[in-house]
């Protein structure tokens, strides 16, 4: 498994959101009690993420995105288990569309959704 290349920008920590996904499925009759299931054996965690770069520094991290982000890849990032400030290695992959906004003359800020391998043996935080 590839490594996220050192020297590019890692995700910022003050915008992160994460979603973890059970799969549940409801039944479409209306009532009081309605049933539902869970279809996944294990949940799907999506994490929105976003990179803070210079504009010289987005083109390099563009053509890597591009070639291998959408592949899993390690990374340090704050974990699902325990979203507060402490990273620790993970395997994600990118899984929705690449957005950007500008910040300013030469910054701007990378949003992408990402897909993190559920249930980690090596996540400390499980």
């Amino acid at each position: 498994m590839n490594s996220y290349p050192v020297g590019l920008p890692l995700p910022d920590h003050t915008d992160y959101s994460g979603l973890i996904d059970y799969g549940i499925i409801r039944s479409s009759v209306p009532a009081s009690r309605s049933n539902q299931l869970q279809s996944y054996n294990s949940p799907q965690q999506k994490l929105s993420l976003s990179f803070s770069m210079d504009n010289d520094t987005y083109l390099t991290w563009l053509s890597w995105a591009r070639t291998d982000g959408y592949y899993w890849f390690e990374i340090d990032i704050i974990s699902g288990f325990n979203p507060v400030d402490i990273t620790s290695t993970h395997a994600i992959r990118f899984i929705g569309d690449i957005s950007y906004t500008k910040r300013g003359d030469n910054w701007l800020t990378v949003s992408v959704e990402a897909e993190m391998i559920p249930g980690e043996p090596q996540d400390p935080l499980s």
